[in-house]
């Protein structure tokens, strides 16, 4: 299971923001924020979100290599 945060509960248009994804299961993973132009480094397990329009902004989290994804999840900015 994975868990989607922000660090911040306010957070205003063109305001970066540090996201983080959280994962139960031990091992190395892959990490896809999207939508990735919005990130500093989408492939980041904690990286910056610069704020440009509201919406829904995710991760999925896969095995090395994207053997086998492992699980997706959201969070919602307005």
């Amino acid at each position: 299971m994975i868990s989607a945060t922000v660090s911040e509960d306010t957070v205003c248009l063109f305001q970066s923001v540090q996201v983080d994804v959280q994962v139960s299961s031990p091992g190395v993973f892959e990490y896809n924020w999207f939508p990735a132009y919005q990130f500093n480094d989408p492939t980041l397990q904690s990286p910056t979100l610069i704020v440009q329009e509201s919406g829904w902004y995710g991760v999925t989290v896969s095995t090395i290599g994207g053997i086998c994804t492992l699980a997706s999840d959201s969070v919602y900015i307005h």
